[in-house]
């Protein structure tokens, strides 16, 4: 007797069987790419933190405990540890994605939950609204560069950093990221593409322009050429040309004798550098270097732009913001009486 052929209906479920498998793979693959892998390791770091906490901390404690109430707990140890609320969230955001996946639902509506964010998001507020940083002048920048001795490769490294980080509005974990693939120079300048960016989600990259300052007077305060000067020093000190590769960090890290480092510098160290030169500048001294941080660059940017005529929108597009009002919101104090209305109604008074 010969085989009964598969029927069509059969070879029709198959199929779908198989359509529905590749579903199922993209679908795996789409959830794997939804978050950046930073954010997937953040999120991990997160979880372990908060199991250990419950193994330590709580180990004692009731089985019953609802997870909502550890969560509230772990809220108070780390805010007890110094860490900043957006942190905080970060984790808690973690905590709250790796338990859905476990089919454990968190309820951010329990009170004492809900109210340990807030408070300590107020208390954070309270205690550090006064140490808002002040942005950096470019009279201020002038002197700090002016003071750096750029005979030295570590002298021409910090005026360059200080350069484009003022130029480019860059944060400065942006502003050490920044790789020798990332720079396209041309006439007009050079653009720097930002990768990872805090206000890239989808981590497409960003392009931040900045101009060749025009004259032979300018070429102290040119970034580009601060730029250019200082790549072709970095590659005198790495053995000669064709030593800078695609992945080549265009700010590394300085040892002593003005050895080159093979990896970037960090966020910290562009802090260390700005202070370091205000200081010999006398731009800050040791009861005021704390009104002087990295973001001071970017704020400085901001606010130089604009009181120079700047508009407000080309500003919020070269430094990636998204809404006008954060943009405005760096635009400091004093900027409130320039054109102000009162002075046309009451300043013309004799």
């Amino acid at each position: 007797m010969s085989k009964v052929p598969a029927s069509s209906f059969d070879q029709s479920v198959v199929a779908q069987s198989l359509k529905l498998r590749q579903l199922e793979h993209k679908l795996e693959e789409l959830i794997d790419n939804a978050l950046a892998r930073n954010t997937r390791d953040t999120y991990a770091i997160a979880f372990q933190s908060f199991r250990k906490f419950c193994n330590g901390q709580l180990r004692e404690q009731n089985e019953d405990m609802a997870p909502e109430h550890a969560l509230a707990l772990y809220v108070a140890f780390l805010a007890n540890k110094g860490m900043k609320p957006s942190t905080i969230s970060t984790y808690l955001a973690g905590i709250k994605s790796i338990l859905a996946d476990s089919g454990v639902v968190i309820d951010f509506g329990y009170e004492k939950l809900k109210n340990a964010i807030a408070g300590h998001a107020r208390q954070s507020n309270l205690e550090n609204g006064i140490a808002k940083k002040d942005a950096l002048s470019l009279d201020e920048l002038e002197k700090i560069l002016a003071m750096i001795d750029d005979t030295t490769i570590a002298g021409e490294r910090d005026r360059t950093l200080l350069l484009v980080g003022f130029a480019g509005g860059f944060r400065r974990s942006e502003l050490a990221a920044i790789k020798y693939s990332d720079l396209t120079f041309s006439d007009d300048g050079v653009v720097v593409l930002k990768r990872n960016s805090k206000g890239d989600r989808m981590k497409k990259g960003q392009l931040v322009g900045i101009f060749r300052s025009e004259g032979q007077g300018r070429r102290m305060m040119c970034p580009v050429a601060a730029l250019e000067a200082w790549l072709e020093l970095y590659q005198e000190a790495l053995g000669g040309k064709g030593r800078l590769q695609e992945d080549t960090p265009v700010f590394p890290r300085m040892y002593r004798g003005g050895r080159v480092g093979a990896t970037a510098i960090t966020g910290e160290s562009v802090l260390i550098v700005l202070r370091k030169h205000a200081h010999a500048a006398g731009v800050i001294n040791a009861e005021t270097e704390g009104r002087l941080g990295a973001h001071s660059l970017r704020a400085g940017l901001i606010t130089t732009g604009y009181q120079n005529g700047a508009d407000l929108r080309a500003l919020a597009k070269h430094v990636h913001h998204k809404r006008l009002d954060t943009t405005s919101g760096y635009i400091r104090e004093k900027e409130v009486f320039e054109n102000n209305p009162t002075s046309k109604i009451f300043g013309s008074r004799s």
